[in-house]
């Protein structure tokens, strides 16, 4: 089963957002959980989903976590789903940004799946291992643009310090039938 993802809406607001421990705003306090009820007006079992990520600098390279996130809608959770989020153990080098001619940092991502953290159906934990090149552009005002290197298509914004990297994608759609 393959889920179908379609964009909703954007990530980010005006409010403050806490920071998290490495001192970047906690883009997990954003999340909205809200939508994604119905496919051409009828009721699908499906979840809002939003890929997260955050990377710490350790010496010559980064160590952290990506995470996929599901918030239920109706329909799955009437069909015995519910909100989960899948995890997986990160570490990065730094590498080329590829095909991102904006950004000034590249780094080459390896990561395996944390089933501890993970709490998905397995039908939806697939992607075990998994490895991606990133291209970001870092402002000088500590925000950060996600790219593939590969094809140069944005993903995610984030923020950006000395110790630490962060990512959140767009709200997406996620269906599981229909």
């Amino acid at each position: 089963m393959l889920p179908i993802l379609l964009a909703c809406s954007s990530s980010f607001t005006d409010e403050e957002i806490p920071l998290t421990e490495s001192g970047l705003p906690d883009l997990l306090e954003t999340l909205d959980d809200e939508g994604c009820e119905t496919l051409e007006d009828n009721p699908v079992p499906g979840a809002v989903a939003w890929y997260w990520g955050e990377y710490r600098v350790n010496d010559t390279r980064y160590d952290g976590e990506e995470r996929l996130i599901y918030y239920a809608n109706q329909a799955w959770i009437e069909a015995g789903g519910g909100d989960c989020s899948i995890t997986w153990q990160t570490t990065a080098t730094e590498s080329n940004p590829g095909a991102c001619s904006t950004c000034d940092l590249g780094i080459s991502v390896t990561a395996s799946l944390d089933a501890g953290q993970s709490n998905c159906p397995e039908g939806l934990m697939s992607d075990t291992e998994w490895s991606e090149d990133y291209g970001l552009a870092q402002s000088d005002s500590g925000t950060v643009e996600w790219f593939f290197a590969g094809s140069g298509s944005a993903f995610g914004s984030g923020y950006h310090n000395d110790e630490a990297l962060n990512y959140l994608s767009e709200k997406t759609c996620v269906w599981f039938g229909g």
